[in-house]
């Protein structure tokens, strides 16, 4: 399970809320479903870095040497997720948060000028194991 932090303000996720049920009645399920960009399109492509090989942004998306851990785009939906996975130390956390998210700013940018809906994700686990509060906005 991918755990991601939400830093851009592409994506909408649907609202959830705590229903609570009386005593001695049960709880009616709910055919909401989450909304997911992945089920909108059929042409994900995802790159990320191997032991072997670097992978590189294709030019006709974006001509920049800048690579996030995880990149995926669809060229049928004109867009671009892009995850930065970070462990730092639990005190570090919202200042490594604000560096990774500047350090793709100008990638985001150039996407957004190429006409590419850009969603940035930033990832932190603490060093020991703690996950920042924002972690569960994402859900």
């Amino acid at each position: 399970m991918i755990f991601i932090i939400y830093s851009s303000v592409s994506v909408v996720f649907s609202s959830r809320s705590v229903g609570f049920v009386r005593e001695g009645t049960r709880a009616t399920k709910s055919n909401v479903k989450p909304y997911s960009i992945l089920k909108a399109a059929s042409d994900w492509t995802i790159m990320m870095d191997t032991y072997e090989k670097q992978y590189k942004i294709p030019e006709d998306i974006c001509a920049s040497a800048s690579r996030p851990d995880i990149f995926l785009f669809s060229r049928i939906l004109k867009r671009v997720v892009m995850i930065e996975l970070t462990v730092p130390w639990e005190t570090n956390i919202p200042k490594d948060h604000t560096i990774k998210v500047n350090k793709y700013y100008e990638l985001t940018n150039e996407l957004t000028r190429n006409r590419f809906v850009v969603d940035l994700y930033a990832v932190e686990v603490g060093a020991r194991g703690i996950t920042a509060k924002s972690l569960y906005k994402a859900y």
